[in-house]
């Protein structure tokens, strides 16, 4: 029942299919880096909505493409298509935060972190 939105960079056609393309500004475009920055960056959820949003107006089939441009010299770039365990588990990401995000707007309570004062000790690995 949410109202979404979303901004493509391009949506393309491409051997048969839809092809949305979205660029990723990076210092290294590598393969492990890129991997390391999707997951943390949560590319895989946008890349599910994205797809699924498209997808709620205009069912057809789709593929998703990242492409990866270095800021720096050499100025490298590398293209990405998520794998399909990736995309499912975004999917389940992304309507997991959308859940919430509607208790949220239902509700009026907005949690953050905890209030008051929190005890801090710096990880293992920093010692």
């Amino acid at each position: 029942g949410l109202k979404c939105k979303a901004l493509l960079d391009r949506v393309t056609d491409f051997v048969g299919y839809t092809v949305i393309l979205d660029l990723k500004s990076c210092v290294d475009a590598s393969y492990e880096e890129f991997r390391r920055q999707s997951a943390k960056l949560g590319y895989h959820e946008q890349a599910a909505f994205y797809l699924e949003g498209l997808n709620a107006l205009a069912p057809a089939p789709r593929r998703f493409f990242f492409v990866a441009i270095e800021k720096c010299d050499p100025y490298c770039v590398a293209v990405y298509e998520l794998e399909d365990e990736s995309l499912k588990y975004g999917r389940a990401q992304f309507r997991k935060h959308l859940q919430m995000y509607a208790e949220c707007k239902a509700t009026g309570i907005w949690p953050g972190y905890a209030s008051g004062i929190v005890p801090l000790s710096i990880p293992a690995w920093a010692m």
